[in-house]
């Protein structure tokens, strides 16, 4: 698996004509996702750290063909230190 494109929250909620992006759990795998104007639109990362909201991005899975899954998923971007 690799990413492609990457959003800030923000970014994606105005892509997406949307004024909030919520996390949902499932409550069979208790697994969180992503729910943006009624739809699923995305997976959160195991590893998402909601404590460093301004390390928050939204980034495009692209299967290993070079096919994009459409599949977006929301985490934490490890290479932001501080947003001034």
């Amino acid at each position: 698996m690799k990413f492609g494109e990457k959003l800030t929250v923000d970014e994606f909620k105005e892509r997406n004509n949307a004024k909030e992006l919520k996390l949902i759990r499932n409550p069979e795998t208790g697994k969180l996702f992503m729910l943006v104007n009624g739809k699923t639109v995305g997976a959160v990362s195991e590893k998402y750290d909601k404590e460093h909201p301004f390390k928050q991005v939204v980034e495009l899975i692209i299967e290993e063909d070079g096919k994009e899954k459409n599949l977006w998923c929301l985490t934490n971007d490890t290479n932001v230190e501080e947003i001034l």
